[in-house]
């Protein structure tokens, strides 16, 4: 079984999601930064990444995941 390394929040509490993406990817020796995976979703200064977009970037470099999420994007593209 795969050990996943634990990478806690940045201080500020805004990186979560991010913080998610580099276990993910530090479990495959690949390990990069805050800053370097905001990079990769655009984002700006404390900006919140969507769900949609951390799966979008984990495709973009290879990784192949499920989305559960009880937001109705459909429904949100249309109001």
């Amino acid at each position: 079984m795969k050990t996943i390394p634990f990478v806690s929040n940045t201080k500020d509490g805004v990186h979560c999601s991010q913080a998610v993406m580099r276990m993910i990817l530090s479990s495959n020796n690949r390990d990069l930064s805050f800053k370097e995976i905001d990079k990769i979703l655009c984002l700006k200064k404390k900006q919140q990444p969507w769900a949609i977009e951390i799966m979008n970037a984990m495709a973009k470099l290879g990784y192949m995941g499920v989305l559960f999420d009880p937001f109705d994007y459909a429904r949100f593209s249309k109001e």
